[in-house]
């Protein structure tokens, strides 16, 4: 198993939203010199970026001639390790950040309504903070629709979903992929980070429908522009 390599075929593209925020895209692929059933493929990230804070962005892999298996996709952000020392989420209640975790989908909880909260994890401190969430914005929006909410006891509810589909609506299948998907926090002395890793697990990546892993950063505090 190793890491492929990939290159932008083209200058990121960067334009103004009207609501002020900006918009990027970016295209590129996985060299054809790799000697992989996924050589060629091609990649395509779009995000959106507010003046809350929030950035929503989508990767797309797309293979050229045939479909292609990838043994893991994962995702790493490094994070300054001195102002990042508090978690909430990903199985963590409000807790100091330890030194190395790994979370995986379908961990025991105490209530449903909790599991539907793995899909997302804050990172920070009392003077700034970043939430990393697995949540598309399609995914989104089907929650705001179903009227999702905490209850008195705060727990979320959704009062128009089924079981399947609060679990669409409040997490990403493709991140989940059966439980193969999963993350990790891991503090790196020698960089300072505390580096955020999540991963997917074996995907298949199809010619004829790209795969879409979509995901949201909100940094915190933040007041809009």
């Amino acid at each position: 198993e190793r890491e492929l390599a990939w290159r932008g075929t083209a200058a990121p593209t960067l334009t103004a939203d009207p609501a002020g925020g900006v918009r990027w895209h970016a295209k590129g692929e996985v060299s054809a010199d790799e000697g992989s059933a996924c050589a060629s493929m091609i990649i395509d990230v779009s995000g959106d970026f507010s003046t809350d804070g929030l950035a929503q962005v989508n990767m797309k892999l797309q293979a050229v001639s045939s479909g292609c298996s990838l043994a893991n996709v994962h995702l790493e952000m490094p994070l300054v390790e001195s102002a990042s020392r508090l978690i909430n989420g990903f199985g963590w209640k409000g807790a100091r950040r330890p030194d190395e975790m790994r979370f995986r989908w379908d961990e025991k909880t105490a209530t449903f309504g909790q599991a539907g909260l793995n899909c997302r994890v804050w990172l920070g401190g009392a003077d700034a903070g970043m939430q990393f969430n697995l949540q598309g914005l399609e995914q989104s929006q089907s929650a705001a629709a179903s009227r999702c909410g905490n209850d008195d006891n705060g727990q979320l509810r959704c009062d128009d979903l089924t079981d399947a589909q609060y679990n669409v609506a409040l997490g990403s299948q493709v991140w989940y992929n059966k439980n193969a998907g999963g993350a990790t926090i891991r503090v790196q002395p020698a960089t300072e980070t505390a580096l955020l890793t999540v991963f997917t697990g074996p995907l298949h990546v199809s010619s004829q429908t790209a795969l879409s892993l979509p995901f949201r950063l909100l940094l915190t505090p933040v007041r809009g522009g």
